[in-house]
């Protein structure tokens, strides 16, 4: 006998002598040879190996043995069938076992983790080419036997730690029991200190000092078996404070341009009391230019404005010097350098409407300003998701460079809103100087995190935000909007952090007042509609000299900022059924029923619900969907879609229906339904406008979303020249991961910028990237990245009927774990506009229009 136990994942080896193999041979070869000139063959039959590849009589739980049986007069080889049985309805009791094996070689039978119901188990190896010869055996399965349980701390163990700092420790179980999975126990950790909730936070193996020295300057650190809880060890760990340090964070570019402005943050580090970031400049000779916000948060941004003539040395330094200790000082030196800036690209008044999200929720931003050509804003007005009151006395700078990209920075927010110290940064991209994208480019705050008895809370400011800026005809304010209308919003704020899509149709008399209209809506996860007659008398009311109003439309009340007659700007200050706070555009539709006949492309972002367990919606996971459509004769649609839900892709060829049936022209109210089939989405209600493409809504079960298809005039057109590129990466929102992750809302991006079309060459040029990571990374890490003038590539190949697929390049993109590298399809509408949707892991759409200036 050569057998030899293992315990612990060895495994019992058996073996089988050479002279037992020839033996069994040669016995087969005699009985072949005696076989009396008969040719019928002989039944297999079977029986355990003898020896070392016996099976054993008892085996300990969770340990691993072999054996082998040997099947004679196997003409085809067919070797062994095991089976494993116990006295036990749950398979796991019995343990494990190969379920084939040929004739001699060994099964691999593993124990469970603990004695089984009547402490055995029976194994039967059965004959493969004759499942009827069959031999049993029955194993005893007795209990571990495990040796005295101690505990010792990993070497080596942190004595001193300073404020904030993080350190691992680890212990090492002697003789650790296994759980029921066959997994060792392990051990907890626990911390003490003098007053409970001071001692910092242990999240696994690694613990976080806190941020300020605890009474009595230590805190004791306790691993405890799991197995025995009457087996520990404690280390005791000074906490010192940790030495102020201030490190800058300065533009990419070391020059300026003057009249451009550009920001900065600074991060201190050992300022346990947060007293956060003063700013100063410093020039020879000459104006030096301006700092909006003077004093930050640490981690949080100012303004640097360049003076509009360059100073004597042509240089400005900014220093960040720390509050807590003003000997820590950083500084950056910019080279001011004459510029032909653009600013008169905006000169005028114009209004705005931005979407995102923060960390909880999505929330919007609807507001007017005044640029006066010179890079100041002379005054601004803004309106709120769930604040009925605009908030005014705004005002602030701006620049724009040769490429039509520029900042925007506005002063005078209310302590109540999201943004630090009353500021608000926007990247702007023109178009031409009627329109531009927009987003928001301020995003700070660094960490939220719980656990046990200890808190960690640094509120963060800002939101993760895109959307349009477009002149304003301020001729039009002293008329209140009047005749036919298309719409369609999504939500600013829902409570139960589910998503919420609305799209429709309304008629105003010339007096302002709603005669009618219908609303389809998509809540959390339920399709619906509701339209006029029992909300009550319903108008928009006179505006201000902002082109400001309000509404209400349904049970929701607005405030609106008027573009034009045919064009309005809405964002919820009400919902009366609690149903989300809408945010949008509304948009004149023809007076006479629309026609789509034709070819058209489009995109439309949207979601899916995620469920929590008592089966309600508590979320959304994001999806978008695009593609290209065609209405011909009697209403019989074709064309070709793309979507996305949640890293999910599909491209298929689709048909469908256009109703009302019998044609290609939408119902008398303007509203019309495409039903499709063959690919990732189905139906969509379709609401003509005048001047904006025919706005969609999604109408599928439990998936929703809004776009908009364009009239396709030329699907060949070359992308040749500057585009003004915007989109939005978009995340899933979820109520239930605020306890492990820090927040409600994925990793979003917003981008606008400046691409190159160069024909066949691809696309070239600068995107500014405004990042929510979703996930916070510690204490003092950043829920933030604004990343400006990013480099981007990008190419179009194997386009048909105007869909091109092909891909957007930048680093970063998204978050640092995800590659720069995006897999785009194009839908071309002519040789000015180009939507996009993201095909790869990540959702996203977005569009690129020609710039003219």
């Amino acid at each position: 006998m050569n057998r030899q136990s293992i315990r612990s994942g060895r495994i019992m080896r058996w073996r089988l002598s050479p002279a037992g193999v020839f033996l069994c041979g040669l016995s087969l070869v005699l009985s072949a040879a005696c076989g009396g000139g008969s040719s019928q063959p002989a039944t297999p039959s079977i029986a355990f190996a003898s020896g070392d590849m016996a099976p054993p009589a008892s085996i300990m739980a969770s340990n691993t043995v072999q054996f082998a049986a040997i099947v004679k007069d196997d003409a085809g080889q067919r070797g062994v069938s095991w089976m494993l049985t116990c006295n036990s309805s749950q398979v796991a009791d019995c343990g494990s076992i190969s379920r084939h094996t040929a004739s001699g070689s060994p099964t691999t039978y593993i124990a469970p983790v603990t004695t089984p119901p009547g402490g055995s188990v029976t194994i039967v190896a059965n004959s493969s080419a004759a499942p009827a010869q069959s031999v049993t055996t029955t194993i005893q399965i007795t209990p571990i036997v495990y040796g005295p349980i101690s505990i010792a701390f990993a070497q080596p163990v942190t004595a001193t730690m300073a404020t904030s700092s993080q350190a691992i420790f680890t212990a090492v179980v002697t003789n650790d029991h296994l759980d029921s999975h066959g997994n060792p126990m392990g051990y907890t950790l626990k911390l003490t200190c003098a007053v409970a909730g001071t001692c910092g936070g242990i999240s696994g193996s690694t613990y976080t000092a806190p941020a300020a020295v605890p009474a009595g300057g230590t805190v004791t650190i306790t691993a405890t078996s799991v197995a025995d809880t009457t087996q520990s060890v404690s280390t005791t760990v000074s906490i010192v404070p940790a030495p102020v340090v201030i490190t800058l964070t300065p533009p990419a570019s070391s020059s300026i341009a003057a009249g451009a402005a550009v920001n900065f943050s600074a991060k201190v580090t050992g300022d346990p009391a947060q007293l956060g970031v003063d700013w100063s400049l410093a020039c020879t000779g000459g104006p030096c230019g301006s700092l909006v916000v003077s004093h930050t948060a640490s981690n949080q941004v100012t303004s640097y404005a360049a003076p509009a003539s360059l100073p004597t040395a042509g240089t400005v330094t900014v220093t960040a010097t720390s509050t807590a200790d003003p000997t820590k000082q950083a500084s950056a030196t910019l080279t001011v350098a004459a510029a032909a800036l653009r600013n008169d690209l905006l000169q005028g008044q114009y209004a705005f409407l931005m979407n995102g999200v923060n960390l909880s929720f999505p929330t919007g931003l609807a507001g007017s300003l005044v640029a006066d050509g010179e890079g100041h804003i002379t005054s601004a007005e803004e309106a709120f998701p769930g604040q009925s009151q605009v908030v005014t006395g705004i005002s602030g700078s701006y620049f724009i460079a040769e490429d039509g990209r520029g900042l925007i920075t506005l002063s005078g927010l209310p302590a109540y809103t999201s943004w630090l110290n009353g500021q608000q940064v926007f990247a702007v991209t023109v178009i031409d100087p009627d329109h531009a994208v927009i987003e928001e480019f301020d995003g700070v705050g660094t960490y939220a995190f719980q656990s046990g008895s200890s808190n960690w809370l640094i509120t963060a400011h800002g939101n993760t935000m895109s959307g349009t800026l477009e002149r304003q005809n301020t001729a039009q304010f002293g008329v209140v909007p009047s005749g036919s209308f298309s719409f369609a919003w999504n939500t600013t704020s829902l409570s139960a952090y589910a998503a919420a899509y609305y799209g429709g149709v309304l008629d105003v008399d010339t007096q302002g007042y709603l005669t009618d209209f219908t609303m389809d809506r998509y809540i959390g996860d339920t399709i619906g509609s509701i339209s006029a007659g029992s909300y009550g008398v319903q108008s928009f009311a006179a505006m201000d000299n902002f082109g400001h109003g309000t509404v209400k439309i349904g049970p929701y009340t607005f405030n609106y900022f008027l573009v034009d007659a045919g064009h309005l700007m809405v964002l919820a200050s009400l919902s009366g059924d609690s149903s989300g706070l809408p945010a949008g555009h509304i948009f004149a539709r023809p007076a006479a029923p629309a026609t789509l006949e034709g070819n058209y492309v489009f995109t439309l972002a949207g979601s899916t619900p995620i469920y929590a367990t008592n089966g309600k919606p508590a979320g959304s996971l994001p999806q978008v969907v695009g593609g290209r459509f065609a209405c011909e004769g009697a209403g019989a649609l074709s064309g070709y879609l793309d979507t996305n839900n949640n890293g999910v892709t599909q491209s298929a060829a689709v048909t469908g229906l256009f109703t009302p049936s019998g044609g290609c022209t939408a119902a008398a109210n303007g509203r019309a339904v495409l039903t499709l089939s063959g690919a990732g989405a189905s139906r969509f209600a379709a609401y003509p406008t005048v001047q904006h493409g025919v706005l969609l809504m999604q109408l599928d079960s439990r998936k929703s979303g809004i776009g908009v298809a364009l009239g396709q005039t030329n699907p060949n057109a070359p992308l040749q020249g500057a585009f003004a590129v915007s989109g939005q990466q978009s995340s899933f929102l979820d109520s239930t991961r605020a306890s492990s992750l820090g927040a409600y809302v994925g990793a979003w991006t917003n981008f606008t910028g400046q691409v190159v079309g160069e024909g066949a060459s691809g696309l070239t040029g600068k995107l500014d990237l405004d990042q929510l990571n979703g996930t916070f990374f510690g204490l003092g890490g950043d829920l933030w990245t604004l990343s400006r003038a990013v480099p981007v590539t990008g190419e179009l190949s194997g386009g048909v009927s105007g869909r091109y697929t092909g891909t957007l390049s930048a680093d970063p993109f998204l978050t640092l774990t995800t590659p720069a590298s995006k897999w785009m399809v194009f839908y071309v509408v002519d040789d000015s506009t180009v939507l996009f949707l993201e095909q790869d892991s990540v959702t996203a759409v977005g569009s690129l229009q020609a710039q003219s200036f």
